[in-house]
């Protein structure tokens, strides 16, 4: 999009192709031009048009020479660099100087009238090269996201390369993230009564799939999330569903060990935490011979030193998770002499 401005009466503007001269348009104070290529040379002219007493004279044309400014220039220096990315990311923060250079249009690759996440890995992939062949055929699963105390925690299908979100609370100038992903940035600012941020990378590498932890938290009360989606590397935006506290999905498992042994041994538990555990070690008879109760917190390992006759015996493990069924598993003890 060029821009004319101008401070006579009237002006016509032309066009110019080789020796095809096309009339633009007559304007005056402003004229906008659209439907430019970004990175193509223009040549156009203008010519005043003065009308007196019914008379209407014309000043000779003036040659105009444009170019416009590359995809991805947004500082209009003409290089494509990581200072248009700083200046990108400046521009959502809202800590851009308002004197200073900022080509929206430059910035906008998508053309939804917004510059966001989905536009950062744009500008990646074009500023590096990246993935073109990818966009066409790349389907990317929506992505969860979950909130504790201390942590963040993300699953994905491992075709997202950014992400972005908001976080409400108290105190959020005291809150402090720090990024978990190796070779990943992360920038916040607080705006609208919120904490809003991006997770991103300057080579559009791909986040880990499945659950992993990506942001520690500091200092945070009362939080909860706000907008967050993210964009894949394909620069589709990916839905991202919010969650608070992770919701544990842990498989009940228990195992002794050494077994058989000589009356000493151990037993693990792995269970949601917050589940009540009672173990229950039973003679063949059925007879209960030992027991022993805990509250698990994942995994837990409990330690046996009983004075037994050899023989088979039966470790029962009882588990009742917080918010679910009892989950009952078996162990076969054998002791040795």
């Amino acid at each position: 999009m060029i821009i004319f401005d101008v401070d006579a009466d009237n002006y016509r503007l032309y066009q110019i192709d080789g020796e095809d001269v096309t009339v633009i348009g007559e304007f005056d104070e402003a004229y906008t031009h659209e439907g430019l290529e970004f990175g193509t040379d223009y040549t156009f002219a203008v010519r005043a048009l003065c009308g007196e007493a019914g008379v209407k004279e014309e000043s000779d044309l003036t040659i105009l020479e444009v170019t416009t400014i590359q995809m991805g220039d947004v500082n209009a220096d003409g290089n494509v660099d990581i200072l248009d990315l700083q200046k990108m990311i400046a521009y959502m923060n809202g800590t851009i100087a308002e004197d200073a250079t900022f080509i929206f249009d430059a910035a906008d690759f998508n053309e939804d009238g917004k510059i966001n996440v989905v536009d950062i890995v744009a500008f990646v992939n074009h500023w590096k090269d990246l993935g073109a062949e990818e966009k066409a055929m790349l389907h990317t699963d929506d992505g969860n996201i979950y909130l504790t105390e201390n942590l963040i925690r993300f699953e994905s299908d491992g075709n997202l390369a950014a992400v972005q979100f908001e976080l409400k609370g108290t105190n959020l100038e005291m809150l402090d993230l720090d990024i978990l992903l190796p070779g990943f940035e992360i920038e916040t600012w607080i705006a609208d009564n919120a904490l809003k941020g991006i997770i991103y990378s300057t080579d559009n590498r791909p986040i880990e799939s499945g659950m992993i932890d990506m942001i520690r938290i500091s200092n945070g009360t009362n939080l909860e999330w706000g907008s967050v989606f993210a964009a894949d590397k394909g620069e589709q935006e990916v839905n991202v569903r919010t969650h608070g506290a992770i919701e544990e999905v842990i498989d009940i498992t228990f195992n002794a060990y050494p077994n058989p042994s000589y009356g000493q041994f151990t037993t693990e538990v792995v269970a949601p935490r917050g589940s009540d555990v009672e173990l229950r070690l039973f003679d063949m008879s059925g007879r209960v011979v030992s027991q022993k109760s805990l509250v698990a917190e994942g995994r837990e390992e409990v330690s046996w030193n009983e004075d037994l006759r050899a023989g088979v015996y039966i470790m029962r493990m009882i588990a009742t998770p917080e918010d679910g069924q009892s989950v009952s598993r078996e162990v076969r003890i054998i002791i040795n002499q």
